[in-house]
């Protein structure tokens, strides 16, 4: 019947109703109305002892055409939610403040953006609202930490892109940190095909040595007559908000280079090259494939 028993205050907390007035079973008599969970009603037709302990109460039926009553058997102390005026007296407890209605159910994925202009994330949404309006989520960013959320600040997903027509082809799109294209390179079918193309090419190369590497993906033959730039492609980190903080200026002479150019760079006899699995190899004039650690290690140490 109910979820919340007031013992001290006479009261019973209904599904969708709230507090309302309760009496002990042994206290019911007929013509009592006895409130449900949802707000309906059932008469008391009949009281009468079970055991030293227990009631046997008989309701009036609520399924239309059906005569006989339904039997209850409650314990004599038990609070039983009622409708009738000499229980109805001024309840002066608190009420508990309503739930927010779920805006996403649990177990959905959605777009959590903060209100004060914080990095967006994808969460998982595990609770429903609380009293003051948030919700616990399973953050995507923060790699499944439980985080609690305003609920106004989720949103639904974005749709995603619908995938290109055609056929795949031997070119790579080549995009920088932010997701902005800035080539295109002929690489092959394999990936370590299409990096090599990129340590050659005059625009694709700097980008990749001066961030630590390169967005690919292999174009399909719709896509191939749409100008270079127009590509769009997901950032790989988002950009950093920005933040006051007191500036310390350093200054050093250490650059970021690929083991290929700093191998190269170092007269390093041999030249990139691939197995027969795509892998990246240093391939001696001799013949002899190395592993790129086996050359750092050869002739970098």
């Amino acid at each position: 019947m109910s979820n919340s028993v007031g013992a001290a205050t006479r009261t019973v907390h209904l599904q969708a109703i709230g507090r309302v007035p309760a009496v002990e079973a042994q206290q019911l008599q007929p013509g009592d109305n006895v409130m449900w969970n949802g707000g309906s009603v059932s008469e008391v037709l009949k009281v009468e002892e079970a055991s030293p302990h227990f009631l046997r109460v008989y309701l009036a039926s609520g399924i239309p055409g059906k005569s006989e009553p339904d039997v209850r058997r409650w314990k004599k102390t038990t609070l039983i939610g009622v409708q009738s005026a000499r229980v109805l007296t001024p309840d002066t407890t608190p009420q508990e403040p309503a739930q927010p209605a779920a805006r996403f159910p649990v177990d959905s994925t959605v777009l959590y953006v903060p209100a004060g202009g914080g990095e967006r994330d994808v969460v998982l949404v595990k609770s429903e609202p609380a009293a003051d309006g948030t919700v616990s989520v399973i953050s995507g960013r923060q790699q499944g930490a439980a985080i609690q959320v305003p609920q106004d600040e989720l949103h639904v997903l974005p749709s995603l892109r619908p995938e290109p027509a055609g056929e795949l082809t031997e070119w790579w799109t080549v995009m920088d940190r932010t997701g902005r294209e800035v080539a295109r390179v002929k690489g092959g079918l394999l990936r370590s095909g299409a990096m090599q193309a990129v340590e050659r090419d005059p625009v694709a190369g700097p980008v990749s040595r001066r961030e630590g590497g390169v967005g690919l993906r292999k174009l399909r033959t719709s896509e191939l007559d749409v100008p270079l730039g127009e590509l769009p492609g997901p950032p790989r980190t988002a950009p950093a908000a920005p933040k006051p903080r007191r500036q310390i200026a350093v200054t050093f002479e250490h650059t970021r280079k690929s083991i290929p150019t700093r191998l190269r760079e170092s007269n390093a006899p041999g030249q990139m090259g691939s197995d027969s699995t795509g892998a990246l190899r240093w391939v001696l004039p001799s013949g002899e494939q190395l592993r790129l650690s086996e050359a750092v290690a050869r002739f970098l140490s």
